[in-house]
């Protein structure tokens, strides 16, 4: 009984909260040679958190403009960064880049910010980030 209570305790102190993070963004598809638009303005979260890396790829998931939710219709575009810029401004990171669209002739010219985790660690500032990364608002609980 003991060492099964100490292994729960360890088990609560070892294990990070699960934070919810991701990225949100936008980006137009544009001609590799002379970045010229090719459609319309897309809106985009990440599945969590993310590190932008040339050449890795990267799951976008399409936002809908009427819901402001995930696009539950559309799969997610994968984009492997070229040359990835940072900045930080606000207390949020930034980053930015014309990235490859894996199974396009098109880049994806796109800018986006770190949403989350939720700081201070409320119920409201939890909906924010959810809202953010185009998810479900949980309702409150007294």
């Amino acid at each position: 009984m003991r060492i099964g209570l100490l292994s729960w305790i360890f088990l609560l102190i070892a294990t990070p909260a699960l934070a919810l993070e991701c990225w949100s963004g936008w980006g137009y598809r544009v001609a590799p040679d002379t970045l010229a638009f090719q459609g319309p303005r897309l809106h985009f979260v990440t599945e969590g958190p993310v590190r932008w890396q040339a050449g890795e790829p990267v799951s976008l998931h399409l936002i809908d403009e009427d819901s402001g939710r995930r696009a539950p219709d559309r799969p997610p575009m994968v984009v492997r960064p070229r040359q990835p810029q940072f900045s930080f401004r606000y207390g949020k990171s930034s980053f930015s880049d014309v990235a490859a669209l894996d199974g396009e002739k098109h880049y994806l010219m796109m800018g986006a910010t770190r949403m989350g985790p939720a700081e201070p660690d409320t119920v409201r500032q939890r909906n924010f980030v959810r809202w953010a990364c185009g998810l479900e608002e949980q309702p409150e609980r007294p």
